[in-house]
């Protein structure tokens, strides 16, 4: 089987969709699924030059909404050599130009929405909220009520997609999503990590490693933090993913006003075997979002048997929360307190309880394999998936 999937950008700074794809692919192979990818990235993208499948690059667009003016004919081009497509996102051209290609085809696609119809984001962002509610009647409704079906991380997801936007209509399924495999720890270099960070040697670390941004709460985490650090030197916070200036500003200020300038690391941006030394050396994971649609950083801690500290408004905290691999609580500065205090106070078997718990999580629910596996089948015989499947 060929499946096209259809995403604005491979850049790694993608996030979460683009390490989707990089993961899911391979393992889509084993069930005999050939995908290929359509983006909009320039065809000389050195990020390309890795990707596990074929890719199609149709070259950058000089504005935000990514029009590109052949985008419709490529597709309609494309659609007879493919039993199905997927589109990856919304609110872009690339969705939109799909919709426009294939109203009229008998070639069936799909939609994975990836948390952009969270209503979250409409009491967040109001004005915007405003231009979509303008532009939804004209493209989106229409993408998602005229697809084979609309594909959801988690039965979180699809409960708060419905309540964003008037006449919203679609077949949904909810397929899961994963996150790559730690490596086993003795395959783990500590020594490059330490050497960089030698401030971490022989501490208790609290790690927030992800896009550092308002909407993640870390300015809760920093608050939540400074309370249980001053009873204990030993602990120490790491924040490990890219922010903007403006943002480490406002940061930085609340960290020295906290008094926990000698207790917080930055990183910057970490991957490969630094982003797995952090995951692997420190004792607590930490994503106080207010807005998550899977939590891929989450699932990562898990597979490296770290258990996790979160807001409710995590999409996979329930999961978290009846397995016992971590601690949900409210996404305040009282709710984030609550789980570091609580997490501070398990001795050392209730610990190594919760970490086996969270491997255990991960391996049952969030492996790239077993995810893949039920698009697989909905892609082979969509009747044997019921809508809303969890």
């Amino acid at each position: 089987m060929k499946v096209l999937r259809i995403i604005r950008s491979l850049h790694p700074a993608g996030g979460g969709p683009v390490d989707g794809l990089r993961q899911s692919i391979p393992c889509l192979a084993n069930y005999g699924i050939k995908t290929t990818v359509l983006s909009l990235d320039p065809p000389d993208s050195p990020w390309l030059t890795d990707f596990p499948c074929e890719t199609i690059s149709l070259g950058s667009s000089c504005i935000g909404y990514g029009f590109c003016s052949g985008l419709v004919l490529k597709i309609k081009d494309l659609s007879s050599f493919y039993r199905h497509i997927i589109v990856e996102g919304l609110w872009q051209y690339h969705s939109l130009a799909t919709w426009l290609a294939l109203r009229n085809s008998s070639c069936s696609y799909y939609v994975y929405t990836h948390g952009m119809l969270d209503p979250w984001f409409k009491r967040a962002y109001p004005l915007k909220h405003i231009k979509k509610s303008i532009y939804w009647p004209l493209a989106e409704k229409n993408l998602l009520r005229d697809s084979s079906g609309v594909l959801f991380t988690t039965l979180a997801e699809c409960h708060l997609a419905r309540q964003s936007f008037s006449r919203y209509s679609s077949r949904e399924y909810v397929v899961g999503y994963g996150a790559s495999a730690c490596p086993d720890p003795s395959q783990i270099d500590y020594s490059i990590y330490y050497e960089s960070y030698p401030e971490l040697i022989g501490k208790e670390v609290y790690l927030f490693l992800g896009r550092i941004h308002p909407k993640k709460g870390v300015d809760n985490l920093i608050s939540a933090f400074s309370q249980i650090a001053s009873f204990n030197p030993n602990r120490h916070l790491v924040l490990a993913g890219p922010v903007s200036p403006s943002y480490r500003r406002f940061l930085d200020h609340l960290i020295v006003s906290c008094a926990i300038e000698s207790q917080t690391t930055w990183t910057g941006h970490l991957d490969g075997n630094m982003k797995w030394a952090a995951y692997s050396s420190s004792t607590l994971f930490c994503l106080p979002s207010h807005q998550e649609n899977f939590g891929v950083s989450v699932a990562e801690a898990l597979s490296a048997s770290l258990p996790v500290a979160i807001s409710s408004a995590v999409n996979i905290a329930d999961r978290v929360h009846a397995t016992g691999s971590g601690f949900v609580r409210p996404d305040t500065k009282a709710g984030t307190l609550d789980a570091l205090q609580c997490w501070s106070s398990l001795d050392s078997e209730q610990r190594l309880l919760m970490s086996q718990r969270a491997h255990s999580l991960f391996l049952k629910e969030f492996q790239w394999t077993e995810v893949s596996e039920r698009l697989a089948r909905l892609l082979y015989d969509p009747e044997s998936i019921p809508y809303t499947y969890s």
